[in-house]
Parts: C-alpha cells; structure tokens; sequence
C-alpha cells in the first residue's frame, strides 16, 4: 500500500502534464483541418486550450485517486468484519453465531484450511473483545503491535494519540516551513485550515462511537441515502485514510491549478508612453539609480582588485617607478596600436624620415664625385 501511495503522489509530478500536452496536440489534430492554422505554444489562445485542458485532466485525477483510494480500502484490503460476511455494526451475539458457522466450515479437524482458519480465529479475537474492537476500528491492525498491556477504550485512545502527535508535528512544520521560505503561496492560508481541520476530525473519530462517514441511510436525503445503501460502509480508520488522500490530493492540485489561473488573471500590462521629458525621466529614474548602484559596485571591486594586484610593491619606490614607467610605455604603445590617425601619423614620419636619410645619401653621393673630379684637375 505504501508503494501505491507513493507512485500516486509521483503520478502528480509529471502525468498531468504529460497526458495534457498529448491530448491537445490530438484535439487540434481532430478539430483543426490540415489547411487551417492551428495555435502554437507561446500564442494566447493555445495557453487558454492548455489552462482548461490542464484543470480537466487535474480533476479527473483527482477523482481517480481518490476512487482507486477507496476501492483498494473496500475491496483489496477488506477489514475484518468482512472476513464474517457482517456489518459493522454486528452486535456481540450475531459474530458469534457467525464466527461458530465459519468454525465448523474451516476448522482443520472439520477438512478445512488451516492458514484461513488462523486467520479467522485472529479476527474473531481482536473485534470479539470490547476495547480491542474499539482500537481496531480507530486505529487498523496496527493496535494489534501495541500489545495485550491496553485493558480499556481510554488506554488506546491515549496510546493512540501519543502516535498520532508525530506525524501532525512533520506536517505542521512543513507548513511553517514553506510559509517562511514563500513556497507554494498559492492557497497558503487553506493549507492550514484543512491541517487543523484534519485534526479536529480525527480526534473527534477516535473518541467517538459514531461514524463520520457512514451515517444510517435513514437520516440522509433520499439520493445521499441510496447511495449509501449502494457504497459499503467505512469504519473510522478507513475513513481517515479516505480523509487524508482527499486531502492531500486536492491541495496538490490545487497547487498545480491555481498559479495558472492567478498568473493569466494578473498579468501585468503594457505600461503607457510618457508624454513629456519630465514622465520620460520620472519613468527611468528607478533604472538610472539601479545602474548608477551597479557602477558603484564595479568601481568599488576594480579598485579593490588592483590594490591586490600592487599589494607585492607597498614600499618599494623603486620598484614603483619601473612599474610606472612600463605602465607608461604599455599606454603609449596601445594607444599608437589602436588609434588610426596615430599610427597614419608615425607612418608620415617615418616615410618622410626615410626620404629625408635617402636624399641626403644622395647629396653625399654627389657632392664625392664632383669634389673627385676636382682634385684630379690639380693634379694634372
């Protein structure tokens, strides 16, 4: 039974949403021809097909759990007064005679099974006697582990509070817990109705003889009252297993429907033009302030990280100027690297230097061979 409440409540983690998006994309298959264009994610109307697709799908869920809930409860796991073929409401001597039939049908002397004569003759045990009768139909077969020591209804009730008070203080604190942290806001406020709600009515089932649930049919209307005569009856631990899949169903639900509904109810508009220059700043000055706070941050850790960075030259002066001057050249010779008119202008200087060298080479040259000429004029 553990192992189907769990995959219940992982069922609600991705079956609705899996069987929704596969059932719309076949209902616009069906009703959209080929020729006409169909809504695509991300457009109004195809989240308006998902968020009703998605509560139907949702609700028959929910209406499935809790079925299948209540079916395994009356029908896979009967209690023990359906072993007898008996109403809950036996009296003492009609089990009896019952429980006598039953002996002699299944009673190993009589050729019958011994493993369902065992556990027949256990039942007749446990809702035979008065107050285990009283603990079984409160708590289940689990009063059957607290022992022989209990010898009245007020003892079990007791022992069956005291068990009770773990679980109401986890779930409690996991309500407390989500509210402080701005978890699943969504019906946060019923959320803890429903947990002190719960309480009440399980403390109300264990220390009273009547049934919640299980009323007499006479004192219900006429379509309650036939429905009850058609539905077995609960006892009172049936009933709060009943209770709190309810529970527990609908408000997972209810927390997978309603932040649609509240986010497309609450959508927020388009904000208006300003019409005027003093709206316009009005309108941008909580930005402006924003990144004027960014850039302060900024500054604030470059600066920090360079400090870091010359923390290894605190007092050495040397060092410093060194740094600085290949700082300087570092600079200069970026600049010269990444501005365009610089380097157009080094390109000028340095082919009018090179024209310059070349012209007076030339000059040299000349001026050699006339001064050549010359002396071997005088010389003859």
């Amino acid at each position: 039974m553990a192992g189907s409440e769990l995959l219940s409540y992982v069922g609600w983690a991705f079956l609705p949403s899996f069987i929704t998006t596969n059932l719309q994309s076949f209902l616009y298959r069906l009703f959209y021809p080929v020729d006409t264009p169909r809504p695509h994610p991300g457009q109004p109307l195809y989240a308006k097909h998902h968020r009703i697709l998605y509560t139907l799908v949702v609700i028959c869920y929910l209406l499935l759990t809790i079925y299948d809930t209540y079916h395994r409860l009356t029908v896979l796991t009967p209690n023990l007064y359906s072993l007898f073929s008996v109403p809950i409401s036996v009296s003492e001597k009609a089990l009896r005679v019952q429980w006598r039939k039953l002996n002699l049908m299944y009673h190993p002397d009589k050729g019958g099974s011994e493993e369902q004569f065992l556990v027949l003759q256990r039942a007749y045990e446990t809702i035979a006697d008065p107050v285990r009768r009283f603990g079984y139909d409160r708590f289940g077969e689990a009063v059957g582990e607290w022992g022989s020591s209990l010898k009245s209804v007020r003892e079990v009730v007791v022992q069956g509070m005291w068990r009770m008070v773990p679980g109401y203080l986890f779930m409690g604190m996991v309500l407390v817990v989500l509210s402080v942290l701005g978890k699943l806001e969504f019906g946060r406020y019923w959320r803890f109705v429903a947990f002190f709600s719960l309480l009440i009515i399980e403390l109300y089932l264990i220390t009273h003889p009547t049934n919640l649930l299980s009323p007499s049919p006479s004192s219900l209307p006429f379509p309650l009252s036939l429905l009850s005569s058609l539905l077995p009856p609960l006892l009172p631990f049936e009933q709060l297993i009943l209770i709190r899949k309810l529970v527990f169903s609908f408000f997972i639900a209810l927390s997978q429907i309603g932040p649609m509904f509240v986010r497309s109810t609450t959508a927020p508009t388009a904000p208006s033009k300003p019409s005027t220059a003093s709206e316009a700043y009005a309108a941008l000055r909580p930005y402006l302030a924003k990144l004027q706070a960014l850039a302060n941050i900024l500054e604030n850790q470059s600066n920090q990280a360079l400090a870091a960075e010359f923390m290894p030259f605190q007092g050495d002066k040397e060092g410093v100027e060194r740094l600085e001057e290949a700082l300087e050249g570092y600079i200069v010779e970026g600049i010269m690297r990444g501005d365009e008119e610089v380097r157009e202008a080094l390109g000028r200087a340095m082919r009018e230097k090179r024209e310059r060298a070349s012209l007076s080479r030339a000059t040299g040259l000349r001026a050699g061979r006339s001064g050549g000429r010359d002396w071997m004029s005088r010389s003859f």
